[in-house]
């Protein structure tokens, strides 16, 4: 995630509205794993079954899943 919006299709934006302070954006275009035990045991936001879809639209395009 970052505050830096570049509005490309790799990008989700989200805001106030899944319960973060700023607007922002998910961006998939480098896209790492973490051990679970490195993020913070309470939750920062949440994501809209609207804003999951577009995520999922979003990965896809960047991984040129086309599945």
């Amino acid at each position: 995630m970052t505050r830096t919006v570049r509005t490309i299709r790799s990008e989700v934006e989200v805001g106030q509205e899944e319960g973060l302070p700023e607007v922002g954006v998910i961006t998939c275009d480098n896209i790492v794993t973490l051990v679970i035990t490195m993020l913070a045991s309470s939750r920062v936001g949440h994501l809209s079954l609207g804003e999951s879809a577009a995520l999922d639209h979003a990965l896809r395009y960047a991984l040129d899943n086309q599945f």
